[in-house]
This record gives C-alpha cells, structure tokens and sequence, in this order.
C-alpha cells in the first residue's frame, strides 16, 4: 500500500466523500472514491496530478449550475487559481501558514452550519402569511453570512495571495485591514476580486442590518435598508429589496463561501493521497 496509514487515509476520504454527496455534488463525491483507490498502489501513478485536476473541474461543472453559473464558474476558478498559486510559491511553508488560518477554518463552517438551518426553517415558513417573518430570517443570515463568514473567507485569500507575491504578511495585518481596502489592493494590483463585486452595496446592506435601520414595508412586501455615513450622520444608502431580489444578492456571498471551502475540501482531498503528514 502506498503509505503505512493508508487505511485511516481511505476512511477519511470516504467522509470527504460522503460531505461532497450530501451537498449534491454527486458525481465529484464519485471521483473522490476513484482518487481513493490510489491508496492501494504501490507508489503514486504518472498521471495523479491529471486525476485530480479531473476531481476538481467535475466540482466546478456541478457547481456552476443555476442562474448564478457564470459567477459561480468565474468565482471558483478565481479562488482555485490564488490558492493553487500560494501553494506553488510559498512551498513547504504553507502548511505553516495555515497553521495561522486553523480557528477560522472551523468557525466559517459553524456559520455555514448556522445559515444552513435559518435557510431550513426559511423553506418550512413558505405560506405567504409568513413573508415578513422570512425576511427577517433572511435578514439574520445576510449577517452572520457576510460579519462571520465572509469577512473571513476575503481575508484568507487576500493573506494568501500577499504571501504568495512575495509580501510576507502576517495574518494579524489582514486582520485589522477593512474588506473594501483588501479589494482596492486586489483591483490595483491587476487582480479584481470576482467574489468582491458589487461590495458596496452589499456592506451597505450587512451596516443596515447590524445597525437595525431596516424596515419591512407590509403594504408591498419590501424591506427598505438604510445606512447612514458614520461621521456626518447622512443617508448614504436607501434601498428596497423585495423577498427574492435580496435572496440574489445574499446567494453571491453565499456561493463565494461554498466555492472557498469546498476547494479547501478538495485540497484536503489530495493531501490525503499525496502529503507524507495529512493530519497535521
């Protein structure tokens, strides 16, 4: 067998395995347990670079389905390259450079896991007698999605493309940089952030939330999100969303999130085959 834990390696890839399946990536859960049985080989074959370069671009055709599937594709593949870059260039100090990023790792899927129920009971509440009690669900999740998770996932991959240019940042730095300064960063260096698009608004609306200037509006079923500039204390923002128009906007953040930490996924994926330590 190819390393000694080979045994404790398949049965962690069966739960990656089992993860992928039950988002609905069927087809890539199904490649994952073709990538497995390279446990059972002597040695690494010619072509694993190929067989997992296949395991990702079958995630990327299931994930990029919907109304959403130019951005979806445009988004995973932006989020791949960066890190398969810092991978490449920061070499075997990327481990640890993770080792940095761990805590954050496990809260963005507690959030994700948190989202995932409010979006349940969201689905449970569809008589439209519960509108306004969906939005506010809606509204809930925007929060913790873009404050707990998001915010986040925009810094991991700032920290890691800074550190795979050459600019050895700790992540202590990204830590206190505001999101729309790591974008301009990204923009000016030739980079723009596909998954920061329309930040703007989308902070505009997370500052309404956080700040409870938003209002459900029961004659037209809309909600009006104000924000208003800190320092002088004026209307920056004023804008009504119906249920759906809001729900296109938080899928944006939503599917960044799912694209950022289902590559992790799948790295994690290739370190069980490929890594000589992958539980460290």
């Amino acid at each position: 067998m190819l390393w000694q834990d080979s045994e404790k390696r398949r049965q962690s890839l069966l739960d990656l395995r089992d993860v992928l399946s039950q988002k609905g990536y069927i087809q890539t859960s199904e490649k994952v347990v073709e990538l497995s049985k390279i446990l059972d080989l002597a040695q690494l074959p010619q072509d694993f670079e190929e067989r997992w370069n296949s395991t990702v671009i079958q995630f990327e055709k299931e994930f990029a389905q919907g109304v959403h599937a130019k951005f979806r594709e445009r988004c995973f593949e932006q989020i791949a390259k960066i890190t398969i870059i810092a991978i490449k260039k920061i070499g075997k100090d990327f481990p640890t450079k993770l080792l940095e990023l761990y805590n954050l790792f496990h809260n963005m899927r507690l959030g994700k896991e948190t989202v995932g129920k409010i979006g349940n009971i969201i689905e449970n509440l569809k008589d439209s007698t519960f509108i306004e009690e969906r939005f506010y669900l809606l509204c809930f999740a925007y929060l913790i999605m873009v404050e707990g998770i998001f915010d986040d996932c925009v810094r991991i991959l700032y920290f890691l493309w800074k550190n795979s240019v050459g600019s050895s940042i700790g992540f202590h730095k990204v830590r206190e940089m505001r999101v729309k300064d790591i974008k301009k960063d990204f923009e000016q260096s030739g980079l723009p952030a596909i998954f920061l698009q329309k930040w703007e608004e989308k902070n505009h609306l997370r500052n309404s939330i956080s700040h409870a200037r938003f209002e459900f509006d029961s004659n037209n079923s809309l909600v009006d999100f104000v924000d208003v500039n800190p320092w002088d204390g004026k209307i920056n923002y004023n804008r009504s969303f119906s249920f759906n128009q809001f729900a296109e906007i938080g899928l944006e953040i939503e599917d960044t999130v799912e694209a950022f930490l289902f590559f992790f996924l799948l790295i994690k994926v290739r370190d069980f085959i490929l890594s000589p330590t992958p539980y460290k």
